[in-house]
């Protein structure tokens, strides 16, 4: 888009001044201000008047591949958005549900797959030339701001292992208390338990963030962010909401 806007700039200056020169030839070949013999103003009419034109299409086409480019970088940054915000939105659903569930065997790796798509995204999501005719459009100051954001999220994402760790160290523990026990970690034990508390809190602030990007993102209405995030949050807490065996059951029951 920066290529756009310096074609753009130049074009506009090119064509304004051979507008002025076109004008300039008119006015004279009706009031006689200058007259050379062997230089027709009927002549310089058509080499500055063909000029003209030809920069001014270029200048339309050029606008036109600006605005066409940058509705692909919003395009890119909101799909990378929004897929962002639904991983940290089920890493925080799946962390929720063990805090409030009884104690039961966790799956320490259960942050895994979604934590690695949210490192991937926000390693190589955000690298966009988005360059704006007006320097103060809201997106654009956006995503000045988010890049500032942005090591907090990378440190919440990463952040996602130190549950594994928590989990070994109460395994170690309860294997000192009884070497002879099968130890099993559960959602209760209490580095996992807190380990569990701070990465539920860190998902709040990610959250928060990606929200506030995915509105700016949104500033014309064209992704209909507020009904979208309404209809996302309510389906994801239905499908994390605890659903038994019976449940299960029920479903297919004759």
């Amino acid at each position: 888009m920066s290529s756009n806007l310096k074609t753009m700039k130049l074009t506009a200056i090119l064509s304004g001044c051979l507008l002025i020169a076109t004008f300039a030839i008119c006015l004279n070949k009706s009031y006689g201000w200058f007259n050379i013999k062997w230089l027709s103003n009927d002549f310089l009419l058509t080499i500055f008047g063909g000029l003209f034109a030809s920069t001014l299409v270029v200048l339309i086409c050029e606008w036109q591949k600006y605005f066409f480019n940058k509705r692909g970088v919003e395009d890119f940054l909101w799909n990378n958005t929004i897929n962002l915000y639904a991983k940290v939105l089920i890493m925080k659903n799946s962390v929720d549900k063990e805090l409030v569930a009884p104690e039961r065997r966790i799956n320490l790796s259960m942050l895994d797959e979604c934590s690695n798509i949210a490192k991937h995204i926000l390693s190589s999501g955000y690298y966009v030339d988005y360059s704006t005719i007006c320097k103060k459009q809201s997106l654009s100051v956006a995503l000045k701001e988010f890049y500032l954001k942005k090591p907090l999220l990378e440190r919440i994402v990463g952040d996602c292992d130190c549950l594994k760790i928590a989990g070994i160290n109460d395994e170690i523990n309860g294997l000192t208390k009884n070497p002879l026990q099968n130890y099993k970690v559960t959602n209760k034990d209490p580095e996992t338990f807190k380990a569990l508390t701070i990465l539920s809190n860190n998902f709040i602030k990610a959250i928060g963030i990606i929200e506030w990007l995915l509105a700016k993102i949104d500033y014309s209405g064209r992704y209909n962010w507020q009904d979208s995030n309404k209809s996302i949050k309510e389906n994801y807490n239905q499908i994390f909401k605890d659903f038994s065996y019976e449940d299960f059951l029920k479903q297919y029951k004759k």
